[in-house]
């Protein structure tokens, strides 16, 4: 069954005639859906709407070129990409999209990843315009290739290019990593009030918990076969907790004076120490800070994250050397340039180490480590041996859906939308249908069928026994069923 999902869906994609071109996006007939945050999670979530499409896609990144609003991203599609498609007939689309009016429509999902977790939670609670992709003839260039999306690998293939941003309009549909709730003090989001949401914006959202998105410790390719010369192995190398929290924290900060990478037993451990981090407001920093400086969570002082002001160079995916100084701290605005500065620094055979989620899949540049000799895999995670994951949440403003549902039949249907997907992101019997290298970075909240059930292989696969008490990811995780 599974092999011919990835079929139907590779040739949803590569034999269009038409598609949904800047015009048409921007056409009073296309309802217009804006999420924003988790970019850990961006490909859970792009692939769970491409899942609903029927013909005539389009996908639209950001771009990095020059004389545009992305010139610090390392890639095209790093801050921001949206989805545009007609969607299959009412019948044939996911049972939380059904019945809301949706069947057939052209939809577009602008999806922002800039600023992670965060972006999803204040402006949407507030509510407060953020930067949205600017779709449109003057911000977008066509490609030359049909959009396309390949569902065994989970590659998308945009069909645009747009440059511009636009800061027109609140967040519809946000997308986070850990509960509104975490995001203070050292979570929180530069404009916003360090104190958090205020009670009255909290309790003006609808939350509703998603998965388990599971985390990793990523190194550079260089590190991780050092490590595996150091342990002896041609598996996959481990890391004490211990020590990459004292990485991040920056107090292994001289590995000129005995203070560094010496910690890890590798050879060349004189080398600068490179941490690739993402900047307050991200759930994946929010949740390294968890497990890694118990922050939010305890009541006595942590020592908090190393940041880019701790660091020798500027905040910069090119800095001066990877490899000449002490400390270099690389505070990342997505999950991509975390990604491509543990790339970076490969290429100038540095070692560093990174936060990512496990959704990011491995290249040749960089890879996932074990954490005190346990593998993070989604088995090992969803059978309670491998902690470092948290309770994702999607949320909406309760007022905003009420309203909408009280106008046109194309609000209702965006409401519908609005509703339906962040219900339908968690759902095990979605999930199996993602990308092989996505499925690898969730698991499904133990609510959502039986651990380990003989009688249903996807849930088998996919539920968890291990949950935080009432979505709190301050408790420990704990067996449920």
């Amino acid at each position: 069954m599974q092999i011919r999902l990835i079929a139907a869906a590779v040739l949803l994609v590569a034999g269009q005639a038409h598609a949904l071109t800047p015009t048409e996006v921007a056409a009073a007939s296309t309802i217009k859906v804006y999420a924003s945050g988790a970019s850990a999670i961006r490909n859970i979530v792009g692939q769970i709407f491409l899942q609903n499409c029927a013909s005539n896609l389009d996908i639209y990144y950001s771009d990095r070129a020059a004389g545009g609003n992305f010139t610090a991203d390392g890639a095209n599609g790093d801050s921001h990409r949206v989805y545009t498609c007609t969607l299959k007939a009412e019948a044939n689309l996911e049972t939380d999209l059904k019945g809301k009016g949706l069947g057939g429509r052209n939809v577009a999902f602008f999806k922002r990843d800039a600023g992670g977790s965060a972006q999803g939670v204040f402006p949407v609670a507030v509510p407060s315009n953020s930067a949205n992709l600017a779709v449109n003839g003057t911000s977008c260039v066509a490609t030359g290739n049909a959009a396309a999306f390949n569902a065994a690998t989970g590659v998308t293939t945009p069909s645009f290019l747009c440059k511009n941003s636009e800061t027109v309009r609140a967040p519809e549909l946000g997308f986070s990593d850990v509960e509104p709730a975490f995001f203070k003090g050292l979570n929180a989001l530069s404009g916003f009030s360090s104190a958090g949401l205020t009670p009255a914006q909290a309790s003006g959202l609808t939350v509703v918990p998603t998965f388990l998105t599971i985390m990793g410790v990523g190194v550079s390719n260089a590190l991780y076969t050092a490590l595996q010369d150091a342990q002896g192995t041609t598996g996959v190398p481990t890391v004490p907790r211990s020590v990459i929290g004292s990485l991040t924290r920056g107090e292994l900060a001289d590995p000129a004076g005995g203070l560094g990478w010496q910690a890890l037993g590798v050879a060349d451990a004189e080398k600068q120490v490179n941490i690739c981090r993402r900047a307050a407001g991200s759930g994946t920093q929010a949740a390294a800070n968890l497990l890694f400086s118990n922050f939010p969570c305890s009541r006595d002082a942590q020592a908090a994250p190393s940041v880019n002001a701790d660091s020798e160079y500027p905040n910069t995916l090119t800095p001066a050397s990877w490899n000449d100084g002490a400390f270099f701290v690389y505070e990342a605005s997505s999950a991509g340039n975390v990604a491509n500065c543990l790339s970076n620094a490969n290429d100038a055979g540095g070692y560093a180490i990174g936060h990512l989620s496990l959704e990011n899949a491995p290249t040749a540049k960089w890879k996932h480590v074990a954490l005190d000799g346990v593998e993070p895999t989604r088995a090992n995670m969803t059978a309670g041996k491998y902690d470092y994951a948290v309770e994702s949440t999607a949320q909406y403003r309760t007022a905003l859906i009420t309203a909408l549902n009280a106008g046109s039949a194309d609000d209702k249907a965006k409401a519908g939308f609005i509703t339906g997907f962040a219900k339908a992101v968690g759902r095990p019997v979605n999930m199996d249908k993602l990308a092989t290298a996505t499925k690898a970075g969730l698991a499904a909240l133990p609510g959502a069928g039986i651990y380990n059930d003989p009688a249903d292989p996807i849930a088998a696969a996919f539920v968890s026994r291990v949950g935080r008490t009432n979505g709190n990811n301050c408790t420990p995780l704990a067996v449920v069923q």
